[in-house]
This record gives C-alpha cells, structure tokens and sequence, in this order.
C-alpha cells in the first residue's frame, strides 16, 4: 500500500509513483518470478522502474536485466526502465520525422486513452483511413506500430475501433506485401509534389501513394525503367513529362487513402 493521494493526472503519475528501495525491491521479485516461470521473449517495461532499485545491488534493474538475458538470451527489452541502458526505442503519441537507424516502435491508443473511455467519438479516435497512413509512415522510418484498443468492462471492443482494426485488416490482406518483413528504403517518403512513402522488401521497392484522389504521382528517379505494378497484379500508366515519369491512378483506386505501387526486381 502507498501513503501518496489517488493518481488523477498524467502529472500525478510520476508525483506520487513509489521510488523507495522496498518497494523495489517488491518490483524485482515480481520480474524475478515472471522471468523464472515464463521465460518471456518480450520485457516491456512502462512508467520507468523505481529510484531505488537503479543502482548496483542485487535487486536493481541493472542486476535484474542481466539475469533476465541469461535466462532468455534472445530476449528483447525496451526503453521504459529510466536509465542509461535501453533496448527497442519506444515513442508514444509521437511523429518521428525520418527513418531511424536502431529498432523502434511507435506506440498508441486508437483514441487518446489507453483504455476504455466512453466519451471518445470520431473526433478523439483513429479512423480506418488514418490507420493505414500512421501504418505506412512509421515502418517507412524502420518501425514498429503498436495500437492498442480499450475494452469496455464486459470485455467488448467498441465498434469505432472495431471498425477501424478491420478496414486496417481489409487494407493489409490487399497490400501486406508492401508492409510485411519491408525495411526503409534510401529514404521514407517525398518532401515534395503528391505525398507518398516507401517501403522495401527482398525484391522490389513499393510506393505508398498517400493521396490517391491526387490522380497522380511522380515516380522517383531511381525507379526509372521499373516496370510498375499496382497491388492486383496490374500494370500502372506511366507516362513522361519532361525530365519525370508520372503515374496515373486508376479511378478504381482514387477513393483508396493509400494506393501501393511495387517496382519488382529492384
């Protein structure tokens, strides 16, 4: 039990959070035993560790996670743990401008709360078309994207977000080619004319055409001679203008919020 007030405010999170020795110590035990009967392939931890277990002793993060990487030696942690050390970089809430070169992930609720908020609408909350383009940006730049929904207390799933994870289902059963195992390629997206951004798989290069109702993109320069195909299998209409090469969007797919073209053999 803690002495402090009731948490009620991002602020009183980190205010009124146990830092004691004790209370680490408590913590320890309880990674301790989780590790022991679970091995887990992930540690993820939130909120930082407690002041009092980041030093030297037995008991401390330090000391805990290298017993946790004797245990699990392929084991991944991440950045949460409030010290020098980090494993997978985590960014919350958070636009990252371009690729990043270590493992990260981009974390987030489809609304503003982590948990079920019954005055969240439209307006607070990711639509399925929002989701696809948050998707496309964040493995572009080398990440991961954790969304996470908020069950009501029956356990359900509240259609808005329901909604919004299934048209994101639709969109990857078209387009999981250009998302799935992809890395950045030499760069994420176009500062540039029509927006788009760019993944890149074993062998080929995909354009994320993020504003298909544009009617067209500019294809980059280091594609020139790729013969581009639309995600059904189809050949794209480029044409040439000037020192460019310009793709024309069928009208099949102008009403998508993100069409994927595939340079193959790139």
């Amino acid at each position: 039990m803690s002495d402090f007030p009731h948490i009620a405010s991002d602020t009183d999170l980190f205010r009124y959070r146990r830092n004691d020795a004790p209370f680490a110590r408590y913590a320890a035990a309880q990674l301790e035993e989780l590790v022991a009967r679970f091995r887990p392939d992930v540690l993820w931890n939130d909120i930082e560790w407690p002041d009092g277990g980041k030093g030297s002793e037995d008991y401390a993060v330090a000391a805990l996670l290298r017993r946790y990487f004797d245990a699990v030696p392929d084991g991944v942690v991440n950045d949460r743990w409030g010290v020098p050390y980090h494993g997978f970089l985590t960014r919350e809430y958070t636009h990252i401008p371009d690729i990043v070169d270590e493992p990260w992930e981009s974390t987030r609720g489809l609304g503003y709360s982590f948990g079920f908020n019954q005055a969240e609408d439209e307006r607070h909350s990711l639509s399925g078309a929002a989701l696809f383009r948050l998707l496309v940006d964040v493995v572009s730049k080398n990440g991961n994207l954790l969304i996470n929904v908020g069950p009501d207390a029956s356990g359900a799933i509240p259609e808005l977000q329901r909604r919004a994870m299934r048209e994101l289902g639709g969109w990857l059963r078209r387009n999981g080619d250009a998302v799935y195992g992809t890395r950045p390629w030499i760069r994420a997206a176009e500062r540039t004319g029509a927006p788009r951004a760019y993944t890149r798989s074993a062998n080929a290069v995909h354009l994320h055409l993020l504003d298909p109702a544009h009617g067209e993109a500019e294809v980059p320069s280091e594609l020139d001679g790729a013969a581009l195909r639309w995600a059904d299998g189809s050949a794209a209409e480029v044409v040439t203008e000037g020192a460019a090469r310009i793709v024309s969007v069928p009208d099949a797919l102008r009403s998508e919020p993100v069409a994927v073209l595939t340079a193959p053999g790139v």
